[in-house]
């Protein structure tokens, strides 16, 4: 990368970060993601680059769009293990008799499915 090409992409970090802060919502995360763009627009050749910009802010956007779609998953293995952890709990309270009335309804309205419990 020749010094034009540092000085394209410095003069479009402004938008890069406010592009991936808006996505992201994290100013650590943006910061990320523009350093992951800066690594990527290194490997690209000068003659594949018909516009800077072009090329920088699709690079943040799918690079933020990634991250969205990982992080949306792990937050979803997440709430589902501690759904279903959660769920086990209250069910061998309820098989205990240790659960309390309000515990007990909660987990009889549940489908078989889900989790519900005969407490029976």
């Amino acid at each position: 990368m020749n010094d034009l090409d540092a000085k394209q992409f410095e003069a479009y970090r402004p938008l890069m970060f406010s592009i991936a802060y808006r996505m992201l919502g994290s100013a650590t995360e943006a910061e990320d993601i523009v350093q992951e763009s800066y690594l990527r627009y290194q490997t690209t050749s000068p003659e594949q680059i018909t516009s800077h910009k072009a090329l920088l802010t699709t690079v943040v956007t799918r690079l933020c769009l990634d991250h969205l779609q990982s992080a949306q998953v792990q937050r979803e293995t997440y709430i589902a293990l501690a759904t279903r952890t959660h769920i086990n709990r209250l069910g061998r309270m309820v098989r205990a008799g240790t659960a309390g009335r309000t515990a007990r309804l909660h987990i009889d309205s549940l489908p078989d499915a889900v989790g519900g419990v005969d407490s029976t």
